[in-house]
């Protein structure tokens, strides 16, 4: 179509409409559902979560052995893209997040 209209020596603002049309189906292209491969619907990614939720649990009870981590209570923090538990640090008390976050 830009072609064409360029050949036709259309007037400019119907050369900028088609430009903009193309940089939006690029856009919507690039931000487009990718469909699922037969591993993310396998067991495969269901265990790589429960291993990384057991491992942010170990790794904190390995520092609470150690007197490095305090919690109150085991507060588990799961959200829709995160796993993980909020810990204090030293005897300050520095407050963190510890866990996997899945977005990032």
């Amino acid at each position: 179509m830009e072609t064409s209209a360029a050949e036709e020596n259309a007037e400019t603002s119907l050369l900028c409409d088609i430009q903009q049309l193309q940089g939006l189906c690029e856009r919507m292209d690039s931000e487009a559902f990718l469909p699922l491969n037969p591993d993310e619907l396998g067991p495969k990614f269901p265990r790589r979560i429960l291993s990384l939720n057991s491992l942010v649990d170990k790794a904190t009870e390995k520092a609470k052995e150690g007197g490095f981590v305090h919690q109150d209570k085991r507060s588990p923090y799961i959200e829709q893209d995160l796993i993980g538990q909020y810990i204090w640090f030293g005897k300050e008390r520095v407050h963190a997040w510890f866990g996997v976050s899945f977005y990032l």
